[in-house]
């Protein structure tokens, strides 16, 4: 409740709010929320501090019997108060929707946020964009003129399988139209997979999974710390997908965009091939994994030899947040246009714990 309300105070709506708040049973989330307050509480101070310079400016004007110009000293208390509390939203408003926001309602550049941003974008015909989050895709259908008249540029878009219902066990094609948002979320993807699609002629629209990367929190360094405090976990064994190593998908962007073979892909790391127990040599599960398995290769890679036990999703019962069951995304297309598959996951694993060592992340967890 209080980091909904903090949130709330930041000037997020509620369906914003929700994509934040629920499912944060990670302990960074809670030190990331209390940072937060701790920073609002040091500006509720600055305040004050004006106020009180405010009352003693006044109280001296008072007893030296100078003329006190009251409505100054309110607009002066007023002005510093706003124009801080609007900093630091902005400055903490890491939610991109919000900060557009700010800038629609407060900026003195009436131009709008999405026309100005295109516009200092500088783009060229033969130029080449890797959209990172382009949300619901205002930034090109609020400069769809520009963009179809003075451009020819090939662009990538990275989603999510968010955008379906996430049921059945089937693996989602990327041509699959049968979209069926089950969050707010996969709801702003899909909007930006839309205007793209709708907008640009030349775009590489690729869904991935399961992110893992060198920078910022992920699901491997998360179960990393817990493992090395706990005798055991616990770890959901009903939703099914495949990771994605940020190093491998970016590999494949730059090939990908450096050809004219435009449209829907899916690209996470490879599976295992499929054998007859469903596990290899090592153990590791074949195929598509759940969140259960894939935890198990993190341990048995780290050397860890803290119990992973399977729970359902149900039984888990620590997020209240939809998530999907079926998160398989089919990657044949890849194949079929001459892509080079991304590297079998527990590879990506490997690779990626190296790293995390040689920055001594190991170190300061006590391994």
């Amino acid at each position: 409740m209080q980091q909904i309300l903090l949130l709330k105070y930041l000037g997020f709506s509620l369906s914003e709010i929700r994509e934040m708040t629920i499912g944060s049973g990670d302990a960074q989330v809670l030190l990331n929320s209390l940072q937060i307050q701790k920073r609002l509480a040091e500006e509720r101070l600055e305040e004050m501090k004006n106020v009180i310079a405010a009352i003693d400016s006044t109280s001296q004007a008072l007893k030296s019997n100078q003329q006190v110009d009251w409505s100054q000293m309110l607009k002066l208390i007023h002005l510093t108060a706003m124009d801080q509390s609007l900093s630091l939203q902005y400055k903490n408003a890491t939610n991109i929707s919000a900060r557009i926001r700010l800038h629609r309602d407060y900026s003195l550049n009436q131009e709008g946020w999405f026309p100005w941003l295109f516009s200092n974008l500088h783009l060229k015909p033969g130029m080449k964009i890797l959209e990172l989050g382009a949300g619901n895709g205002a930034l090109w259908s609020q400069n769809i003129a520009n963009v179809a008249k003075k451009l020819d540029v090939p662009m990538v878009y990275l989603s999510t399988d968010y955008v379906f219902d996430g049921q059945g066990t089937t693996p989602w094609k990327p041509d699959f139209k049968g979209y069926k948002p089950m969050n707010v979320y996969g709801e702003t993807k899909l909007g930006g997979e839309e205007e793209v699609a709708n907008t640009l002629d030349k775009y590489f629209i690729v869904r991935i999974a399961w992110v893992f990367g060198v920078n910022g929190h992920n699901f491997i360094k998360t179960m990393l710390k817990v493992g090395a405090n706990h005798d055991e976990v616990k770890v959901v064994n009903d939703q099914i997908g495949t990771p994605t190593y940020t190093f491998d998908l970016a590999r494949l962007l730059v090939d990908m965009i450096e050809t004219d073979k435009y449209g829907y892909y899916h690209a996470t790391n490879s599976e295992l091939p499929a054998t007859e127990s469903g596990y290899d040599e090592n153990g590791t599960k074949t195929g598509y994994i759940s969140w259960y398995d894939f935890t198990k290769e993190i341990y048995r890679q780290a050397g860890y030899d803290t119990k992973v036990t399977p729970v359902t999703t149900a039984e888990y019962g620590l997020s209240k947040a939809v998530r999907p069951f079926n998160s398989r995304l089919d990657k044949s297309k890849l194949v079929e246009n001459g892509f080079k598959p991304l590297p079998v996951w527990p590879d990506a694993v490997s690779r990626y714990l190296e790293i995390l060592k040689k920055q001594r992340f190991f170190d300061e967890l006590g391994k």
